[in-house]
């Protein structure tokens, strides 16, 4: 954002709300666009608002609500351009006069994918475009290049994706000290869920520490009795809406049948939690195995770092999470709607992926808009029947079917507000 405002703007304007508490004052009032650039001028000397020629940043704008609000009336005005960032922890749930429906363009930020962490690792493009080729066309990749995109992705699932902790591998190639930052911001999340929560923080901090554990137990699912014998999901409902709506936690729904579409079919209350960066579940669950994960070996019991992993690429590319676990069938880790068809996918911890019984059983089923399945392995790439081995890295090219062509704004317009700022589109 800053480099944008400095490179495109003549004047580039920028209010930290946490650094600068004393500019919420701007904003109690009179919101109007000329009230905000008085106020803002008139706090610090030296600002000059060009029309067309300004942009104004607004960062950490969770911590005055009335600043987002103002959005709506900066937008409408058109004399500056306006961008604002902020943890969706506190933008979601602080108390809002109204929010600027139809003049804020959201855009959701997550932990670099892998192939981000690619990019900024040096891999050349060229490399990308090949492998795509190969996912493209379901050939084989080169033994040298595969080699070395598995140990680039094992070093991606320690590293993760935060932008702090990635600067700090690439400058230091140290796993001390990024497990050092992972649990710090892990630390942070919770201290923020006390802050931001308006209720219910102790459950759903509860919720949020239990989510570690509750994967490397090996559970199917998340299951409220590990926390006590007493809880209940109504009771923790809400603490589960905070943490999803906070980015911290993507769930995993399991549907009642592997039928479009999966949102219609889904039992909120059987859910799989992962956390939204793997890097910090690696420093919380596995720092006496990070040689094991290194060296590819398969004896420790590692499948649900892997399974958290591809749980993050999908959530970043706009995949909603899906599993499907049935009696005479077995648990398949995940379902993507692609359009109108259903693929599943099985991921594996190591390079042996033949073993997929539940998919098989699925795959039996002819009434299911199923014509194609995906195992994630570190084996390469390879095609038997209708069943297709994909290298985890190759998980970069996995993408749906998108809604395209005109929108109706007269029914968005009907849209409750709950509806457009709580779904996350």
């Amino acid at each position: 954002m800053r480099k944008l405002g400095k490179e495109k703007y003549k004047a580039f304007i920028e209010i930290n709300f946490i650094n600068s508490p004393e500019f919420k004052k701007v904003f109690e009032e009179d919101i109007s666009a000329d009230a905000i650039i008085t106020g803002i001028s008139a706090m610090r000397s030296g600002v000059n608002f060009t029309a067309g020629k300004t942009l104004l940043f607004l960062d950490e704008i969770q911590e005055c609500p009335n600043a987002l609000t103002a959005l709506k009336f900066l937008a409408f005005d058109k004399r500056f351009d306006c961008i604002a960032s902020g943890s969706l922890l506190g933008i979601t749930y602080k108390k809002l006069k109204s929010f600027p429906v139809g003049y804020v363009e959201e855009k959701r930020m997550y932990p670099l994918s892998f192939r981000e962490f690619a990019s900024a690792s040096g891999l050349a493009e060229t490399v990308i475009s090949y492998l795509e080729e190969c996912f493209n066309g379901q050939k084989k990749v080169s033994d040298a290049v595969h080699s070395a995109m598995l140990n680039l992705f094992r070093t991606y699932l320690l590293v993760g994706g935060m932008p702090e902790v990635v600067s700090e591998f690439l400058e230091n190639r140290n796993f001390e000290n990024t497990a050092q930052l992972q649990e710090s911001l892990h630390r942070q999340y919770t201290h923020d869920i006390i802050k931001y929560a308006d209720r219910d923080e102790n459950r759903i901090r509860q919720l949020y520490l239990q989510v570690p554990s509750s994967l490397s137990s090996g559970g199917v699912r998340f299951m409220l009795s590990e926390i006590s014998r007493n809880a209940r999901y109504e009771k923790y409902e809400s603490g589960f809406q905070w943490l999803y709506d906070s980015g911290t936690v993507p769930p995993c729904f399991s549907v009642k049948e592997p039928a479009v579409p999966l949102e219609t079919n889904a039992d909120r209350k059987l859910q799989k939690l992962f956390l939204s960066d793997t890097g910090i579940l690696c420093s919380l669950t596995v720092k006496n195995a990070y040689f094991d994960l290194l060296s590819g070996s398969e004896n420790a019991n590692l499948g649900f770092i892997f399974e958290n992993l591809i749980a993050q690429e999908f959530s970043a590319s706009g995949i909603d999470l899906f599993y499907y676990n049935r009696k005479g069938i077995g648990e398949v880790d995940f379902l993507i709607q692609d359009g109108l068809e259903i693929i599943p996918v099985e991921v594996k911890s190591g390079k042996y992926f033949r073993n997929h019984q539940a998919l098989n059983n699925l795959m039996a089923i002819k009434n299911y808009p199923i014509n194609k399945a995906y195992v994630l392995s570190g084996g390469n790439m390879e095609k038997d029947g209708n069943i297709i081995n994909l290298p985890w890295y190759m998980t970069m090219f996995i993408d749906v079917k998108k809604p395209s062509g005109h929108v109706d704004m007269s029914y968005l317009a009907d849209c409750s507000h709950r509806h457009l700022w709580g779904s996350g589109e």
